[in-house]
């Protein structure tokens, strides 16, 4: 096989694998789970965290965002970021809800619509909210059901307080359950 059309298509494939996916776990409440790419130089050249994962917007659902980003300089800076889950008490690592609207309204009544993804993350980049006013609040639209988060918080690591048992005043994770009345905020 000619060498041009070898690296051609080792190419191709290397484009079309995602070194981050979900994964089935028994674990987790709705059976699935985040399998993070532990390489040691990423497809893309990005590294997350001490080299050890391939950078991705999928990356480590439940865990704390902001504190990661802010210790990695090569991160993209965070204002908000979190993951919404179907149960209120799910481990970290664990996929959340995909689909979710997450909207953060600042202290200025600017508007940020986000969308959660495959595992349920969703964030704000500094670049994309330059003008961004502490504190906010943040509505969670689900299918036919929305859920707002009273009071306003100045904390943008939403994962801080929101942990599988709730941290300083959460009852547990955000969550989007009409059946469980911690999702109720």
């Amino acid at each position: 096989m000619p060498r041009a059309l070898l690296a051609l298509l080792c190419a191709s494939a290397a484009a079309c694998s995602d070194p981050v996916t979900t994964v089935a776990d028994p674990s987790c409440g709705e059976g699935v789970g985040w399998q993070g790419s532990h390489a040691e130089v990423a497809p893309e050249g990005k590294l997350a965290s001490g080299g050890d994962h391939v950078a991705s917007e999928l990356m480590h659902p439940g865990r704390e965002c902001l504190k990661c980003h802010q210790a990695n300089r090569r991160a993209p800076v965070l204002l908000v970021a979190g993951t919404i889950y179907r149960i209120a008490d799910e481990r970290s690592d664990c996929a959340g809800a995909a689909g979710a609207t997450v909207l953060v309204i600042d202290d200025n009544g600017v508007r940020y619509e986000r969308t959660t993804n495959a595992t349920g993350n969703f964030f704000i980049r500094q670049s994309d909210a330059p003008d961004f006013a502490m504190p906010y609040r943040t509505e969670v639209t689900f299918g036919a059901k929305t859920y707002s988060m009273y009071p306003s918080t100045d904390n943008g690591d939403c994962n801080t307080c929101h942990t599988p048992s709730g941290a300083q005043k959460a009852v547990g994770r955000a969550c989007v359950d009409e059946n469980d009345v911690r999702c109720t905020h």
